[in-house]
């Protein structure tokens, strides 16, 4: 335990909602780290099962836990403000109630940021699942190369650096965080406020480090989690948190100079991670906005290809061509199915990218509809000299042949739709 008027080494913020059934396994590995001049400071966002009482259990015997009770829901934004407000530490960090951290988390990365005067520093995290009653994780590095770790940089000095990691995978000095006001976004209308918050932290210029080591544990079966929740509000709601973050890029015209790419290709990444994430029925509506934020960045905020990689742009330029279109042939398997079964089709080849055609071909093989497979359209055919597409591939031009793309390939689509070929988008 801390002893009364010695500052806390690190604040750690948990925002509550609903969590009793994980609050224990995420607070007993808080309390038992092997730095213990923390505070702990738990923000019950009204919940309405038994979260808080089991907060409230563990603060009777451990004073280093301070206990916020929201009248109202306020949302993971207003929850986590609460929290930084009151935050006494030299360094503030946080952990979802639903997650837990390993024991040394907060001791090696407060060690590390005194040692090298640091106002940010994140390590590595696991993602884990539940199957058959074992729990499967899965490791995640913070930073994309090897070479971007335990050293010091400045992500104003390095902006096209790979990485953008959670704001729970660190901890963050608690003076630049007051100095520059650095806070949660609001607005009810956004989701995923952590890229808000974590945008802000590099627009003000403070050094950093990446530790190449996993601390975090991140559930991602817990259904009431807004990484799984699919419903239209959550998924458009990343969309207004990127809003957000682009009017705050806007006061800082230096910055925003420097981190405009980085800003357009982790809006783009983001969103196209939602868009896997999501069901046929919210993707149609988030599609069309998808679309409508690109084409404003273009027409109005100097969007470029130069801001991308080939990949990225005809992406871009096709989502913001073609997205009506696209949206009415998204289709499901189940969809699929029955759209071979009372067409005229005689036939269909997969367009396979990653191996993925394999993996269309497995499910297709479930829904019996495998027997009219022609063949794969391979990833490294020129699409873009038809003649050798028509040569490898002869019954292409035919009107009952049937192509499957996936729905993040979209770009081999303006072929098909160049020759007026039927084509459907596989989720």
């Amino acid at each position: 335990m801390q002893k009364i008027g010695i500052r806390p080494k690190v604040s750690i913020i948990i925002p509550l909602y609903n969590s009793e059934l994980y609050i224990e396994e995420c607070l007993d590995s808080i309390i038992n780290q092997s730095l213990k001049e923390i505070e702990i400071i738990c923000v019950d966002d009204a919940s309405t099962d038994r979260t808080l009482n089991i907060v409230k259990n563990y603060a009777l015997k451990d004073n280093r836990i301070i206990i916020i009770e929201n009248e109202k829901n306020l949302g993971t934004g207003g929850a986590t403000n609460r929290g930084i407000y009151i935050a006494t530490g030299e360094y503030i960090g946080a952990v979802d109630a639903d997650d837990y951290v390993d024991l040394d988390m907060y001791k090696d990365l407060y060690n590390l940021a005194k040692i090298n005067n640091l106002v940010v520093i994140k390590g590595n995290y696991y993602t884990f699942i539940h199957e058959n009653g074992k729990r499967i994780f899965t490791f995640h590095k913070s930073a994309k190369e090897d070479f971007h770790y335990d050293r010091v940089f400045f992500p104003l000095m390095e902006p096209n650096m790979q990485y953008f990691s959670y704001h729970w995978a660190g901890i963050y000095a608690t003076d630049y965080i007051r100095k520059y006001n650095i806070t949660w976004n609001e607005d009810e209308k956004s989701r995923f406020q952590d890229a808000g918050f974590c945008f802000k932290v590099l627009i003000h210029g403070g050094n950093m480090m990446f530790v190449n080591k996993p601390y975090y544990m991140w559930r991602r079966d817990n259904p009431n989690s807004q990484t799984v929740i699919k419903t239209k509000e959550y998924a458009l709601g990343i969309c207004e948190e990127y809003k957000y973050i682009r009017a705050y890029l806007h006061k800082f015209p230096r910055e925003e100079i420097v981190l405009k790419t980085f800003f357009y290709n982790r809006m783009f990444n983001s969103y196209m991670w939602k868009y896997k994430c999501n069901t046929d029925e919210v993707n149609k509506i988030f599609l069309t906005r998808w679309a409508q934020d690109f084409k404003n960045a273009i027409d109005n905020d100097g969007l470029n290809k130069e801001c991308f990689d080939e990949w990225t742009w005809r992406r871009i330029l096709y989502l913001t061509t073609y997205s009506a279109d696209v949206s009415k042939k998204i289709v499901s398997i189940a969809k699929l199915a029955d759209i071979l079964k009372k067409s005229k089709v005689e036939g269909y080849y997969i367009y396979t990218f990653n191996g993925e055609g394999k993996e269309i071909y497995d499910n297709l093989i479930a829904y019996n509809i495998s027997k009219s497979l022609l063949g794969f359209i391979k990833e490294n055919v020129d699409k873009y000299k038809e003649e050798s597409m028509y040569y490898d591939y002869p019954s292409c031009k035919k009107d009952n042949v049937l192509f499957i793309v996936k729905a993040y390939h979209l770009e081999f689509i303006t072929i098909l739709d160049h020759d007026k070929m039927n084509y459907v988008v596989m989720m």
